[in-house]
């Protein structure tokens, strides 16, 4: 066989992964971190040799679904056990995490607990003191943007922004400004902007 396609497949919950990027081929280069979560030193990610976790052909278009994203989630997180791994880089949110931290943050979320948007999602500051999500849409088809007024300063905003992306992925897609009730008492909007792409949070 051609050892530039040496690969390994696994199977878990009944749904097969491949792994690439394995000896004797040269690992794959991490090009682009936006945020690194759960580290007391962040390593470089330009000194690392990743592998990547891809599901199977057989499952096509649909791997995007939630349960095989879950299951994608859970096998990656638990391979970060391994010896010599170093972190887990999450593309869809450019998300650099520590093993402990995306192990115990994922196991939690499939166990029944909060999505961990801290390892599969990134908030990033944009200028204007807004915080929106990436990675997000991976699973929901939407980011989300949390206005700058939400929240005295941008810790309170992210827990907020945590509280919400938790919701989204367990919530169909936001169609229509919609109101809610803030963790605060507040009233809240969420409303579709750049053609649905994006969900915009505002206090009423």
């Amino acid at each position: 066989s051609n050892i530039s396609n040496v690969r390994l497949e696994l199977l878990t919950d009944g749904l097969t992964f491949d792994i690439s990027g394995l000896n004797p081929t040269a690992g794959l280069a991490i090009n682009h971190v936006v945020q690194s979560v759960g580290f007391d030193s962040v390593p470089d990610p330009h000194a690392c040799e990743a592998v990547c976790i891809t599901t199977g052909p057989h499952l096509g278009s649909g791997w995007t679904m939630l349960p095989i994203l879950r299951s994608l989630a859970g096998l990656a997180s638990e391979l970060t056990g391994l010896e010599g791994c170093i972190a887990l880089y999450w593309p869809a949110a450019a998300c650099l995490s520590a093993p402990a931290f995306i192990r115990s943050s994922v196991t939690r979320w499939l166990d029944g607990g909060v999505f961990p948007g801290l390892g599969l999602a990134s908030l990033i500051l944009l200028p204007d003191g807004t915080l929106q999500s990436k990675g997000l849409a991976l699973f929901t088809g939407q980011e989300m943007q949390v206005a700058p007024d939400l929240g005295a300063d941008r810790t309170e905003r992210s827990k907020l922004a945590l509280r919400l992306l938790d919701e989204f992925v367990t919530e169909a897609p936001v169609t229509r400004t919609v109101e809610l009730a803030g963790p605060d008492g507040s009233r809240l909007t969420l409303r579709p902007i750049e053609r649905g792409r994006i969900v915009r949070v505002e206090r009423v």
